[in-house]
């Protein structure tokens, strides 16, 4: 019996690809076999995966990394414009308010 009888916890990408290629093999596989039938959703999942080629999937997940990445740059710059948009017409208002102020006198306002 193997002295870690502590069942999977997660299973890393790495493991999962490796396992699909079949580099994974003896006590590691059979560990990650016994956390797949405990884990309804990751055996569903799996079987999914293993209908495809692993490097079908690694590229697809570069390639959902990427969108991720630059849909998160996106939006980070899209507070800083709104942000300073906000900023600017608030300074704005002050000033034009500040120079009608001092420019006509109080019986004109």
């Amino acid at each position: 019996m193997s002295k870690n009888r502590k069942p999977y916890q997660t299973i890393t990408e790495q493991e999962l690809l490796d396992y699909l290629e079949g580099k994974i093999t003896g006590e590691r596989a059979n560990a990650i076999e016994r956390h797949l039938l405990n884990s309804s959703f990751e055996e569903e999942a799996f079987e999914g995966l293993s209908d495809h080629d692993p490097q079908m999937i690694k590229k697809d997940l570069q390639m959902l990394r990427e969108k991720v990445r630059s849909q998160s740059t996106s939006q980070k710059s899209g507070f800083f414009n709104i942000a300073a948009t906000i900023s600017f017409l608030i300074i704005s208002m002050a000033t034009i308010w500040f120079v009608v102020d001092k420019a006509l006198p109080n019986d004109q306002l």
